[in-house]
């Protein structure tokens, strides 16, 4: 998370701290140089009624320029420390407090010296008139000391990210602004700026995120409902996998994570899945990162995601296999082909069970077949240059694997590993050859598609001449998948 931003105290430069410094010791040279003492006061009296003489004015100027003073080096000290502190800050309240402190202290003290006032008699006056003020301005006062409480403890600082929780729904904000009386929150949601009373905050339930630590963010949830004929333990496994990918694979969400069923009513199931993300990441966002990364490994195990009571005649089911290839054909290159010449590939393809651990594709093995994950992660193994094997991508529900192999007989690239027990679906060079045949503009197609992925991949689609280098490698490939296919 950034460093906070540090807060605007006012004061005079360094030059100016040491001119007041300069000014108190010139103030004690002239008081000395008339009069046996250097200070002023001594000679000062304004209890006689009468015009304030020289030593009067100057008793009254040396208190006045001894308490701005003193504030400036507390409020000098306060920006060097906030200067150099990248955790810890003084927060401005509190020198605001600190120098309404300093020229009360020295207001108190001028006035009982030279009104020649008994101390006794002074405190027993203010004391009361101090009881009257704290009634008539309790709420400012309280909204005041909720604001110090609040800093000087070190809960809320400007900059920091809160969870609020209200009537049982969180919402984030952070702290633009913080005043004697309230303060500035900004929703992290819709960017509103919302206003609230120190004593109000205080009375919230709310987790400052920003000092939870790095390793910490925002606690969030949404809710799925499904199908109750779904199985339950599945879903959560499937759910499971989809936030594992998302704290893995996205820099703005953290590794903890959970998932559980919370609700079952008629016929649906409340699956409630919780992820920590970067506090400053919209709701709206990581919900739906979230929700879309859910539905697509759903889709991709042919999960029912709505409660329907009508039954299919037994001519017109779809197979299982056939089920899984239609639902995901649409993530990878498979997404040119029409829905019927999915099916007619479907007629042959095979379901491939893999357990955690399983060696699926060896590294330059001759082979001419694809795979598509329906359930379960794959890792993908190459050797560095010291010859060990180390893991370059995982490949999730949806995604496909050896089309290269399938369209162009080339060899495998890479070894590729079952993480998880997975389901796959895998399509032979014999299935799809039919439908080329019979379609030929799907090869230029699906030769384009592997040429912006191959690409990608190299990291090799910046440069002017791109949109030429994907055209040259596209007939490339397509002259290997007629050859491969056609002989041609």
């Amino acid at each position: 998370m950034s460093k906070k931003p540090q807060q605007k105290i006012k004061a005079l430069p360094r030059s100016g701290v040491i001119g007041l410094i300069i000014i108190n010791f010139a103030f004690m040279g002239v008081i000395y140089h008339f009069s046996d003492s250097i200070w002023g006061w001594t000679k000062g009296d304004l209890s006689d009624g009468l015009t304030p003489d020289i030593f009067d004015i100057f008793a009254i100027l040396q208190l006045f320029f001894f308490a701005l003073t003193v504030d400036q080096i507390v409020r000098r000290t306060a920006i060097n420390f906030n200067t150099l502190s990248e955790e810890k800050q003084i927060p401005k309240l509190i020198v605001q407090v600190l120098s309404i402190i300093i020229f009360v202290f020295f207001g108190f003290i001028g006035f009982v010296i030279l009104y020649d006032q008994h101390l006794s008699n002074l405190v027993a006056a203010t004391s009361g008139m101090g009881i009257g003020l704290l009634l008539v301005f309790k709420d400012r006062l309280a909204d005041i000391m909720g604001s110090v409480q609040l800093q000087t403890d070190g809960l809320v600082n400007t900059g920091d990210y809160l969870q609020l929780t209200e009537d049982g729904k969180p919402e984030n904000y952070q702290v633009m602004q913080m005043e004697q009386r309230k303060m500035t929150l900004r929703s992290i949601s819709d960017d509103h700026e919302r206003i609230i009373s120190n004593t109000k905050f205080l009375s919230l339930n709310y987790v400052n995120l920003t000092k939870q630590g790095k390793d910490r963010g925002s606690r969030r949830n949404i809710s799925i409902q499904l199908d109750s004929d779904n199985n339950a333990d599945k879903v959560i496994e499937i759910f499971k996998l989809a936030l594992e990918k998302i704290s893995t694979s996205n820099k703005d969400f953290f590794a903890w994570y959970s998932c559980g069923a919370t609700k079952l009513e008629e016929g649906y199931v409340t699956y409630k899945l919780e992820y920590e993300c970067r506090p400053e990441l919209p709701v709206t966002d990581s919900d739906n990162h979230v929700l879309l990364t859910a539905l697509r490994f759903l889709k991709a195990a042919s999960f029912k995601l709505s409660a329907s009571s009508v039954v299919l005649p037994i001519d017109q089911e779809i197979s299982s296999n056939t089920n899984r290839l239609l639902n995901m054909y649409d993530l990878g290159i498979l997404k040119v082909l029409s829905r019927n010449e999915v099916i007619n590939i479907a007629k042959n393809t095979k379901t491939v069970y893999s357990r955690a651990g399983d060696h699926l594709i060896v590294k330059n093995e001759n082979a001419d077949s694809m795979y598509l994950i329906s359930e379960g992660a794959l890792e993908v193994s190459v050797l560095n240059k010291e010859g060990n094997p180390i893991i370059v991508a995982t490949l999730w529900p949806g995604d496909c694997v050896g089309e290269m192999s399938l369209l162009t007989g080339a060899p495998r690239s890479a070894d590729v590993y079952a993480k998880r027990n997975s389901i796959l679906v895998e399509i032979n060079k014999e299935d799809i050859s039919p439908v080329l045949e019979s379609n030929r503009e799907l090869i230029h197609h699906m030769s384009n598609l592997l040429a912006e992925r191959v690409a990608q991949n190299e990291k090799s689609l910046s440069g002017e001449d791109k949109n030429k280098k994907l055209e040259e490698a596209s007939k490339n490939i397509a002259g290997k998948i007629l050859n491969f296919f056609f002989k041609k």
